[in-house]
Formats: C-alpha cells, structure tokens, sequence
C-alpha cells in the first residue's frame, strides 16, 4: 500500500532496476562501493524510522459540524487556492517572459537568458504562490461535501497543470513528471485507499505513461533540432551520455536511418535521462574524501534565498560542492552534499514525517494527503533525482505543509449525527 512509504521507495528502485536491465546501453563509470553503502545507510534509516512510526500513537480526534458548515469551507478553500494559484503562475510567466527572456528569439535563447539571470522580487513571489494552486485538484478529490462539478474539475486541472505547460515551452520535462506522478499518487490515495494498482487507474495510467513517453522524446527531438545536432551525437556527447551510451547494437541499428530508428533514438535519449544519475553520483563520490558541504543549503534554498539577496547569508556555489552542473545525482547525491554522514539521521526523521503522513492520510485526514503526495514523488524518483530540491520541490513542500498545518481542524471535521 502506497500509505508505507519505504514499499513507495522500494517500487522506485525496482522501476529503476527494471528500465536498467531492459535499456540498451551500456555504463562507462566504475561503480563506488562507499556509494552504495550510502545508499544501503541511509535507505536503512529511513525505514527504520518509517517501521518506528507504526509503535507511535495516533490521536484522529475529530470536530462536528453541519454538513452546511462543511461544505462552505470546502468550498472557500478550493476557491482560495485557485486564486492564488493563479496568480502565483501569472507572476512567474511575467517574471520568465516579460522582465527576463522578452528579448530571447528562440526557446534554447529564452533558457540561457534565463540561467544567467536572477528571479525578480515578482518571480520569487510567484514561486512561492504557484504550488497553493496544486491544492485546488486536491480539495476536490477528497473533500467530502464540495460538489464535484464538471466545471471544478477542469479549473482545478487547469491551475494545476499550468506549471506543467509552462516547463514545457521552455523544452524542460521534469515538471512534468512531477505533475504526472502527482495525478496518480493523489487520485490513488483520496480515491482509491492507497492502492498501488486500482483497477479503473490501470487503462488511464498506461496512457498517461505513454504520453508522457511521447512528450518527453518530442521535447528531446525539438531541442536537438534547435541546436542543430544530429541524434547520435547527442546520444554519445551530451550530459546525460557521459555516464551511460547505447550499446553497439542499438547504436547499428540507430545509424541504420528511418522513422523507426528515430524513434528508438529518442527512448535511448529518454533511458539515459532516467538512468544517468545513479552514476554521476560515483563520479560525485570519488571526490568523496575532498567534499565540502553545504550543511542544508541546497534542500533549504528558497528560505535562505532572501537571506542570500540581502547579503546576510553568503550564496551556495553549487561548482565547489558538485564536479557535474546540469546533471541528475539521484536523491542520494544533494543528500550527501548537504548532511555527509550526518545524513542516517536526518533520514531517520524524514522516515518517521513519512510514514506519520501516511497513517494521517490513511485515516481520512485529507489535509495530509497533499503533502504525503509529494513524499511519495521523492521517493518513487529517489534512484533518479531529488525532487524536494529540483522543481522547486522545497516551494511545494512548504505550500502543502502550511496547508496541512492550518486545514487540519477542517479535514478532521465530521457531520453532527443526527440527534
């Protein structure tokens, strides 16, 4: 059941494990022991402290209101965050396409522009409003009195999707995974108890799969195209190549030409995009004896953004803590930068916030499920990336958590029984 959340991290590894074995390429790194064990290390405390949890008692104490009452706050909050989901993602796009990439002629021009420049006061705004309208698609699926009228779900799936179309103009595709992975996670637990395959979510979710597939090697495609690069040389020369390349097989057939060796292509592209992390993090790790660290501030960023702005805090440079920039370094990698060996017990913590969501949402306080969602992201996509810190992952944690913190009473709130 998706409530324990280390069978929701082993289900990452095991889809990792699967598309290794079954995609054509070939690794061009040694493996570093001292990684794996820190994986193994930290892994182990995380279920530790999940399996704690379970010996923690739970208090579900609930509050009684009409069903009248109830339903007003739902359906207050389900406008409250559509509203500020809205503007949040109105101000990021002025922020990206007004005041920092007007003068951008192409979307690789748009993309470099906005590297080399620094979000706006109006930016920084929008990024900590848009992730409140994420919660809107969430209301609606496990409120228990708004009604659940066509016209809500499509401005719910709306404000929640813009992000996703937002990523995609600019050629990026983690985003969308993220989104994606959300839909199911979210629609699997307010809907569906936690089941990890519902029957009526196997056809959709096979379809969401795929399109997401199909969008992520036409993404691939138009950004080759743009920078005027033949497909298998950006299969043996860009980031992602570095560590993992097709094999002699899948490299014959690929030189071959035709539609369906492009296509082929682009699934290599999309295998070595998935795949590479796990082993720039042993090229992380043999630098691991000289590793400086960051003692939090790449999870903790955006909070200590405005600390850096107004130079209270020196900022991160992220070429003295990581040899590769632009590249995946799986969960484990920022994890490493940021706590070294401390890091068992900070996951220790995470496993124990973990599991207790989980239990919160398995008991129908949906306040939590949000933010449970987002664990459950992290941790499926644990072998490839770490989503609380890419995406401005931290945004939609603290957006979920206030959110959890002061819904509560709300969530717990029941009908009064009929006297």
């Amino acid at each position: 059941m998706l409530y324990r959340p280390e069978i929701v991290l082993c289900i990452g590894w095991a889809l990792y494990g699967i598309i290794f074995l079954t995609a054509p390429l070939v690794v061009n790194v040694d493996v570093q022991a001292g990684s794996l064990l820190y994986i193994a290390v930290t892994s182990l405390a995380f279920v530790v402290g999940s399996v704690a949890a379970n010996f923690l008692s739970y208090k579900s104490s609930s509050f009684y209101v009409s069903s009248i009452q109830q339903q007003k706050r739902e359906a207050f909050l389900f406008n409250l965050f559509v509203f500020i989901g809205i503007i949040g993602n109105v101000l990021r796009i002025v922020d990206k396409y007004v005041l920092r990439s007007s003068e951008a002629t192409n979307v690789l021009g748009a993309r470099e522009m906005l590297a080399d420049t620094s979000s706006s006061v109006i930016g920084m705004l929008g990024g900590v409003l848009y992730p409140f309208g994420y919660l809107a698609f969430f209301i609606y699926l496990s409120a228990s009195f708004l009604p659940r009228s066509g016209w809500r779900l499509v401005i719910a799936l709306m404000v929640f999707l813009i992000p996703t179309v937002d990523g995609l103009l600019l050629y990026s595709r983690s985003i969308m995974l993220v989104a994606m992975t959300m839909l199911y996670f979210g629609v699997s637990l307010a809907m569906f108890g936690g089941r990890l395959f519902p029957k009526k979510l196997l056809l959709p979710t096979a379809l969401l799969v795929f399109a997401v597939a199909i969008v992520s090697v036409l993404i691939f495609f138009l950004r080759i195209g743009e920078m005027q690069l033949a497909l298998e040389f950006s299969m043996f020369q860009s980031a992602y190549a570095y560590t993992v390349q097709p094999t002699e097989n899948a490299a014959e057939y690929i030189s071959a030409g035709g539609i369906a060796s492009s296509w082929f292509s682009g699934f290599i592209l999309l295998a070595q995009y998935y795949l590479h992390g796990f082993f720039e993090l042993q090229l992380l790790w043999e630098g691991a004896d000289r590793q400086i660290y960051s003692h939090g501030a790449l999870l903790f960023a955006p909070i200590l953004k405005p600390f850096n702005i107004l130079g209270v805090l020196p900022a991160t440079n992220l070429a003295e803590l990581i040899p590769r920039l632009g590249v995946f370094t799986t969960f484990y990698g920022p994890l490493w930068v940021d706590f070294g060996w401390v890091a068992p017990f900070v996951m220790f913590i995470f496993g124990i916030v973990a599991r207790r969501l989980g239990i919160a949402s398995q008991h129908g306080d949906y306040s939590t499920i949000p933010l449970y969602t987002y664990v459950c992201v992290i941790l499926v996509f644990a072998p490839v990336v770490n989503f609380a810190i890419s995406t401005q992952g931290m945004y939609c944690i603290i957006a979920f958590s206030i959110y959890w913190i002061s819904t509560r009473k709300i969530a717990r709130s029941q009908v009064q029984p009929s006297q």
